[in-house]
């Protein structure tokens, strides 16, 4: 038997869904919900529930969950509609704030004209509160109540004003880390050189926002007092602290102060008062605002098999927008997600998962996370993303949330437009995966010694493939710097080849691992196109020794690799079951570098004047050494096939 099913926000649920075209509230006419439409696919095999146009608001996660007997749902829009999935309320028309506003005192007296407000409790949003500490190293929550304006973020009030920070001076009890750099305890708070966090007196809670010990560990925490002492403010955060204290010169930001509103698209909401302040732009009114609500996913599908979603819009959620949990051949086609709080699409384990064709923007955090397959026996999940457009994601959490995450075995990454983030574009854990043909760009714009393809830390998590990838205007890269491809932390076992990386600071960055070969790739005004080191060698520094013979070591054993699976399809890996069982250093060998070509830049560096280094450029001659490119190189494959713009997916448009 099978079913097609009409939903439309002014429909009733009482209704039978059956027809588009019956006046709303008819017997026969559209249902309102999708949990309604889903309620009616009993005793169906296969169904098709068709979203019309409009605003379909949701108060409550879907949960897709289908029925015995039920081979096959199609989940889409109407034909020319665009249906929106909101996790949130469209607000009315804003009004100024009434003159008596005791909040007014403590805001710029020029702001005023262009000040607009929403009295939240009389719109039944009040006791939205959700502001939690989060980023590296702090519990993963869900994002307090954002605006967005026209499916455009707005920006929580903050100074210095975006595109600036501060820099922490001084720090109290600093003292040298294992890197040998200053480093002061998260209790002792910092000093900040300018005195003006002091004057704010709203006594509303201040955050702020920073890098504050490294430029790959970014996170936001409440501000426990700031305190006026001469021509400084003395900053101390409240509990949970970041993870690894306050070093000079670090930069940060403050973020929650009204005192602070002054530029147009910055917003605050007064949780005491349940109110929402908007500082207005030329073009106010003109475009619906909507706040996000729902603090669970928009959608979750769990142990779901041959589902399609077509050509919806999921946004402003607090949370993600779809989850996918177990199950088989759950395909999301052509669909836009946006300014969501947390990821974009989740997807934890099951198989044949497929991800197509989707415009993914304005995540909290990632734009795609999947996990899938089996590290024990390397069977794959056979997941794929492609031809996705992703971009400007990781507004809240902006470090180690890509464009998109893949863990496991056998998922292909193919063909996505990946730009504009400020970390990774792609992080990958794995076994078997495939990255190809992808274009790569704008990447790592805020961090430092990131990549735009980043894995590290594993001698078993081997096997994967980079391949036909154009990798272009990365970086800038802060502190040490931003790299094409990282191979971090002795991550060994990688193919990168005929890759195109086109003004890299770093095109492939080697970080002491093994058995990787870099083959057939055209380097492009890059310094330099490939850089070794061999920190796994350098038992004299505690971080590299406690790396090694830390989560390398408990990894590699953790896998017994000399034997099946691993044994079978890595066979190499066996050669270092000795080191690892003796606690040795790890040399960086067997990595090849095979017909590569570059124009501008540099070709090899190496980090590490390490004799196991040094000796493989010497017997490489004059296509390795340093500083130097190879010129008898054989014709590469055909490169041209990787250069191409690629334009955003077609699908629906808001």
């Amino acid at each position: 038997m099978s079913t097609e099913l009409f939903v439309f926000p002014l429909g009733d649920d009482q209704c039978s869904g059956l027809n588009a075209s019956s006046g709303t509230g008819t017997a026969g006419g559209p249902l309102r919900s999708l949990a309604a439409a889903l309620r009616h696919l009993h005793g169906c095999t296969h169904a098709r529930i068709v979203f019309l146009d409009g605003i379909h608001s949701l108060t409550s996660t879907v949960r897709i969950s289908p029925p015995p007997g039920l081979r096959s749902l199609e989940i889409t829009a109407a034909p020319g509609a665009c249906p929106r999935l909101v996790g949130g309320v469209v607000l009315p028309p804003a009004s100024a704030p009434e003159a008596d506003d005791p909040l007014l005192g403590c805001i710029p007296a020029q702001v005023h004209p262009h000040l607009r407000c929403w009295d939240l409790r009389a719109l039944g949003l009040g006791g939205q509160d959700g502001l939690r500490a989060h980023g590296f190293g702090c519990p993963a929550s869900p994002a307090p109540m954002e605006l967005f304006i026209g499916g455009a973020p707005q920006t929580w009030v903050r100074w210095p004003k975006t595109g600036t920070d501060l820099r922490i001076g001084r720090v109290p009890a600093a003292a040298p880390d294992e890197h040998s750099l200053p480093l002061g305890p998260p209790e002792a708070g910092f000093y900040c050189a300018d005195p003006r966090p002091a004057s704010w007196s709203s006594g509303h809670p201040v955050w702020a926002h920073g890098y504050w010990a490294w430029d790959w560990a970014a996170s936001t925490h409440p501000i426990a007092s700031l305190a006026r002492q001469d021509d400084c403010c003395h900053v101390l955060t409240a509990p949970p602290y970041p993870a690894y204290g306050f070093r000079p010169g670090a930069r940060f930001h403050f973020l929650n102060m009204p005192e602070e509103l002054s530029e147009p698209g910055e917003y605050f909401i007064d949780r005491r008062h349940g109110r929402l302040y908007w500082v207005a732009g030329p073009e106010a009114g003109q475009h619906d605002a909507l706040v996000s609500t729902l603090e669970s996913p928009l959608v979750h599908l769990l142990q779901c098999h041959n589902i399609t979603l077509r050509g919806l819009v999921l946004e402003a959620g607090r949370s993600d927008a779809l989850v996918i949990e177990g199950g088989s051949r759950v395909r999301i086609e052509s669909c836009i997600i946006r300014n969501t709080g947390q990821a974009g699409i989740r997807i934890r384990g099951g198989h044949h998962h497929a991800v197509s064709r989707c415009h993914i923007s304005g995540c909290g955090e990632e734009g795609i996370k999947a996990q899938g397959g089996d590290w024990d026996t390397l069977d794959p999940c056979q997941f794929s993303v492609e031809d996705c457009h992703i971009h400007d994601i990781a507004r809240r959490i902006r470090c180690y949330r890509p464009a998109i995450a893949a863990t496991g075995v056998g998922i292909t990454i193919r063909h996505n437009h990946l730009h504009h983030l400020p970390h990774s574009a792609i992080i990958f854990s794995g076994n078997n995966l495939l990255i190809e043909h992808n274009d790569i760009h704008h990447a790592t714009q805020e961090t430092g010694d990131a990549g735009a393809i980043y894995t590290g830390r594993s001698l078993v998590r081997r096997g994967n493939v980079i391949r036909g990838n154009h990798i272009h205007d990365t970086g800038p890269g802060v502190g040490h710097g931003s790299m094409g491809v990282y191979l971090d932390d002795c991550s060994s076992g990688q193919t990168l080849y005929g890759n195109i990386f086109a003004r890299c600071p770093r095109a492939v960055k080697i970080g002491g691992g093994r058995d990787i070969l870099v083959q057939q790739n055209l380097f492009i005004d890059c310094t330099p196109a490939v850089e070794f080191d061999a920190r796994g060698l350098r038992m004299e520094h505690p971080v590299w020794r406690s790396m090694v013979h830390g989560p390398l070591r408990d990894r590699y054993l953790e896998r017994k690799p000399w034997l099946a699976p691993y044994a079978t399809h890595y066979p190499e890996l066996g050669a270092l079951r000795s080191l690892m069982e003796q606690r040795q250093p790890l040399p960086p060998e067997n990595n090849r570098l095979e017909s590569n070509r570059i124009t501008a830049g540099v070709w090899v560096q190496a980090k590490d004047e390490d004799p196991t280094i040094l000796a493989w450029l010497a017997d490489r001659g004059t296509e390795a050494a340093p500083g130097t490119a190879p010129d008898d190189a054989p014709a590469p494959l055909d490169w041209h096939a990787s250069l191409f713009p690629l334009e955003p997916p077609p699908g629906p448009r808001p």
